[in-house]
């Protein structure tokens, strides 16, 4: 075969393949057609509910949404592979969308992120030595402006430092959960971006390890992996890990942990190795989300029948306990911080004092705290920014879209009853230590009040409520075999619900920040 037979060989391979490709994707159009009309009619209808002046809509950007959302219509594949996709592909819109600094705490985290990119591990413990990059200054002048609206996108990336206290609001945190958003602001200065590139490389780095870790944690929780996925797209999850914030890795470490134990309970024996993994994990929460170490716990209520010799059910325990050791460890470290820099009204040691003495008021104020937990605190999920601007009325639908995921949804695959009574024990006490850490470190002495709750602190306990609370068996037979064309549908459907309540976020995002609201006149 000569070199021009070859060249057209080559062709007609290529053109083939195009050809496959786009008749894939007409094919799938034609199929997807209703869906990707529902896309478009629910930009308008949240755009016209949430009060948008059509006449100076931002079409451009709501445009950009819709064409995304379009495409993620059309994908096809393996289940976890689309959700990985999809998580990546609609969180890029908030990553190009969302205005500087807009996630909770980002500036904290933007100036922690600053700070490790210099090679800075560890937080000073003289504030005179807390330096980071003047890029600081120009990012907080522009504070909650869409990125297209400063001169961030030209603005060179600056090699001189200045001494700035934020960072230490991140003194719970070690480096680990910043390492993505390192990683973007370590390449664009590489390549000598901009202040602007910094942040989206910084953001879309942040967002693409949380899609591996859900991605990794669908694969692994077998048929549970539905309940990974959906509340893996939750809008305020993608929200926050197209940003700086650390509750990227957060979140993603404890679905892959949570989803271990799933496998571990269906697995045929449990190694060494799947230990000393699952305490890893379990470590590095310890120096992001302190009140999920407890996930540690879960070993004790994994069946000793599922391990490959009986010792290493002890195993598990010596493990449990080197974790609380590393927790006090960590709590002495981060605590020194606290009390002298981040919040001095705050004690814990006389805090505690002054419970013991009013303990018949805390105890009552707890309770009611934990009972009202899901009224007071969930429906901030659909609340963004620094609690600025949200849909709190929207959110009830979308809870009412949880709620069937988390308690109706019908597996076939049942977690053992010790394993599921321990995931309500663990979730329990999860939710009691995020409510005693804020007693604890953000109120004053003599308070008893549980301040600074957000629902976002909650996405590990939904999970763990899923995991263990579903009772689908008690309305349907589970046990009957259901044909692979109509999992697939169904599976598509939820999938598809899951990403509406996405771009109603991002519509909101879009219409507070880039459009108009009509102003009525009463």
């Amino acid at each position: 075969m000569n070199g021009r037979s070859t060249i057209m060989w080559k062709k007609e391979i290529i053109m083939s393949k195009f050809k496959k490709s786009v008749a894939c994707i007409v094919t799938n159009f034609k199929k997807k057609w209703v869906h990707i009309l529902g896309v478009w009619f629910t930009i308008a209808m949240s755009y016209l509910y949430f009060d948008g002046n059509i006449s100076v809509a931002p079409k451009w950007i709501l445009g950009f949404a819709g064409m995304v959302f379009t495409v993620l219509m059309l994908l096809k594949g393996k289940f976890h592979n689309i959700v990985g996709l999809m998580i990546v592909l609609s969180g890029c819109v908030f990553v190009f969308c969302t205005p500087i600094m807009d996630a909770p705490d980002e500036t904290a985290h933007y100036a922690r992120s600053l700070y490790i990119s210099q090679g800075q591990v560890y937080l000073p413990e003289n504030t005179q030595d807390a330096k980071i990059s003047k890029d600081f200054i120009d990012v907080e002048e522009n504070f909650k402006q869409p990125l297209n609206k400063t001169n961030l996108l030209s603005k060179p990336m600056s090699t001189e430092v200045y001494e700035n206290t934020k960072l230490y609001a991140t003194n719970a945190s070690s480096f680990v959960p910043y390492l993505p958003q390192v990683t973007g602001i370590t390449i664009a200065r590489l390549f000598n971006q901009s202040v602007g590139v910094s942040i989206l490389l910084g953001r879309f780095f942040n967002l693409l390890c949380y899609a591996c870790l859900i991605w990794l944690a669908i694969k692994k929780a077998g048929e549970l992996g539905v309940l990974f996925a959906i509340l893996g797209l939750m809008p305020m999850s993608i929200y926050l890990a197209a940003s700086f914030s650390t509750d990227a890795m957060a979140n993603g470490l404890t679905f892959l942990v949570i989803s271990l134990v799933c496998h571990f309970t269906q697995k045929s024996r449990v190694s060494v190795k799947d230990l000393i993994i699952f305490f890893v994990l379990c470590a590095i929460l310890i120096t992001i989300k302190l009140p999920y170490v407890l996930l540690i716990g879960l070993l004790l209520f994994i069946p000793i029948k599922q391990f490959e010799k009986k010792y290493m059910y002890f195993l598990g325990i010596v493990l449990i306990i080197l974790a609380a050791i590393l927790t006090v460890f960590w709590l002495k470290q981060s605590s020194h911080i606290n009390s002298t820099v981040v919040t001095l009204d705050a004690n814990p040691v006389e805090k505690i004092r002054y419970t013991l003495a009013h303990f018949n008021h805390f105890s009552r104020e707890f309770y009611k705290e934990l009972v009202n937990i899901i009224p007071n605190r969930i429906p901030s999920l659909f609340t963004f920014g620094w609690l600025t601007y949200g849909a709190d009325k929207l959110s009830w639908f979308y809870l009412m879209f949880i709620s069937c995921i988390v308690f109706m949804f019908p597996y076939t695959t049942k977690l053992p009853k010790l394993t599921r009574f321990g995931a309500v024990l663990v979730a329990l006490g999860i939710t009691g230590a995020i409510l005693m850490t804020s007693y604890l470190m953000w109120s004053s002495v003599e308070t008893i009040r549980f301040d600074g709750i957000q629902g976002r602190y909650l996405i590990g306990v939904i999970l763990l409520g899923g995991v263990a609370l579903n009772c689908s068996s008690l309305f349907l037979d589970t046990n009957i075999e259901i044909a692979e064309c109509k999992i697939q549908k169904r599976n598509e459907f939820i999938l598809y619900i899951a990403l509406l309540f996405v771009l109603i976020a991002i519509t909101l995002t879009i219409l507070e920040y880039y459009g108009v609201r009509v102003q009525f006149v009463h």
